[in-house]
């Protein structure tokens, strides 16, 4: 009878999963916290990784770990905003966390008009900026409950566009300007790879998501 309760505590989670609520719990503390200083967070993400940068009120996070439990909630829901969400490749390793913060975002979006009032202080959570993911057209069906896919789905519900990374061929690495501020300086995303023309990235745009096998769909990281 105990292995018996072990299992059915296994799978419970799977057959009534949490409210994102629940799952990603509100501050408990009123206001938000502001991080002025450079800073770096790493976070132990289980089979993955996921870390945070600050750097004078800019706030970015890459990745999201493989636990939906996010393992950098507790740090991310006391701010006011995420600006930058740099998503590196496509896997299970790197994309629950993020999945699960969206799929909150996204319940927050569908609550009722009286219960927001009600609730408006204890459900907020972080705004979104812009996300860098790699991955095709927003237009694609979602036809599988791989990560990727799913992180799409909740993107396009929260009207944000991925912006893709790739470099360009052929012509000087030009970067991305995260961050600048008169008298602090700028914050700079340079891309290596991969390249716009090489053949992993046309062929990860041209088979996602049906060709490549549940599981195996990654690409280099930028």
């Amino acid at each position: 009878m105990e292995a018996l309760g072990e299992f059915t505590s296994l799978i419970s989670g799977t057959i009534c999963p949490p409210s994102p609520f629940d799952l990603l719990p509100p501050p408990t503390t009123v206001g938000f916290l502001k991080l002025s200083r450079p800073c770096c967070y790493v976070f132990p993400a289980g089979r993955g990784d996921c870390a945070f940068f600050a750097v004078n009120g800019f706030t970015m996070l890459v990745d999201g770990g493989s636990d939906s439990q996010a393992c950098f909630w507790k740090l991310v829901r006391h701010l006011d905003r995420v600006d930058a969400v740099l998503l590196t490749h496509i896997g299970t390793e790197n994309l629950p966390g993020v999945n699960a913060f969206l799929e909150r975002k996204v319940a927050e979006l569908e609550l009722s008009s009286d219960v927001k009032e009600d609730l408006s202080k204890r459900l907020i959570s972080p705004e979104l900026g812009v996300v860098f993911f790699n991955a095709p057209s927003m237009d694609n069906v979602l036809k599988s409950t791989n990560q990727a896919a799913l992180t799409l789905h909740l993107l396009k519900k929260l009207d944000i566009r991925p912006q893709p990374m790739f470099r360009p061929q052929g012509v000087p690495i030009e970067p991305i300007t995260l961050f600048q501020k008169m008298g602090v300086g700028q914050l700079d995303l340079y891309i290596l790879t991969p390249g716009k023309n090489s053949q992993e990235y046309q062929t990860l745009m041209q088979n996602w998501p049906d060709a490549v096998p549940s599981g195996q769909r990654k690409q280099a990281n930028p």
